[in-house]
């Protein structure tokens, strides 16, 4: 292996904002039924998925929640590069955390 080998894709993405994994899951169709106080209840059809009430997810967490749910993990990967790579990320992260950006506004 080159020490100039470029780190994995994953390598970049986790831990993931909790916020961020419950919408993916309701754009891909699964509704927010109950919240708990270890959980977040999802539901689409008969699937139930329970993501945990972290404030960011482990990459072992995304994958075992998105195999239940029958969801790629490569499709959630692409999901986060894409919000990325726009605004909405920034906006995402601001509204979870419910503080004002850090970022130094122009103007």
């Amino acid at each position: 292996m080159s020490k100039f080998q470029r780190p994995s894709l994953s390598d970049n993405l986790y831990p993931v904002n909790t916020q961020v994994f419950h919408t993916f899951l309701s754009q891909n169709g699964y509704i927010g039924v109950a919240i708990t106080s270890k959980h977040t209840e999802f539901e689409k059809a008969s699937i139930k998925v329970f993501v945990p009430k972290d404030s960011t997810l482990t990459q072992k967490q995304v994958e075992q929640t998105l195999s239940i749910a029958t969801l790629k993990i490569e499709d959630f990967e692409q999901y986060i590069n894409t919000i990325k790579s726009t605004d909405l990320f920034d906006k995402l992260i601001d509204m979870s955390l419910n503080t004002p950006s850090l970022k130094k506004k122009k103007g």
